[in-house]
């Protein structure tokens, strides 16, 4: 699972710097709005500028988040009930700092994952990326719709 992991976050330069999805306008346009209503255009401004996503059609920046380093924690670690991360990896970043977090729609089966040769290819369908305080975007999560969402962060 951890060279699952590690794979993943090694394919998300990759993944990051080809995906595009049209002009800002359009995807403001098309952008479902955030269920807390917390989606702003400095937000969304930051996805943009933290990943260059404009090569690859059909990819959508559907919510951003911008949120402190300790709330990004706290939702990692309760996320899934609570299974799964004990310790968010951003609990080593000042708990103060701003993060924002991207949530994208599109076709992301192309990643690079571990599977059996003749296991079919993986369905992922939306892609979370978290922006760190200094603008590095890093893979957070990749899978179906509805399985992959922002939750209450």
């Amino acid at each position: 699972m951890k060279r699952l992991r590690l794979l993943l976050v090694a394919s998300c330069a990759a993944v990051v710097s080809a995906c595009g999805a049209g002009t800002a306008a359009q995807e403001l346009a098309s952008a479902t709005p955030s269920p807390s209503g917390t989606a702003t255009q400095e937000s969304f401004d930051s996805c943009r500028a933290a990943a260059d996503w404009h090569t690859r059609p059909g990819i959508e920046l559907i919510d951003a988040r911008t949120r402190t380093a300790g709330e990004v924690s706290a939702w990692h670690e309760t996320r899934d009930g609570g299974a799964g991360t004990t310790r968010s990896r951003w609990r080593e970043v000042d708990g103060d700092a701003v993060m924002t977090v991207c949530l994208y729609d599109g076709d992301f089966s192309d990643l690079p994952v571990s599977r059996p040769a003749d296991a079919p290819p993986p369905q992922y369908e939306r892609l979370i990326v978290v922006v760190d305080p200094a603008g590095t975007p890093v893979l957070d999560r990749v899978g179906r719709r509805d399985g992959v969402n922002l939750g209450d962060l």
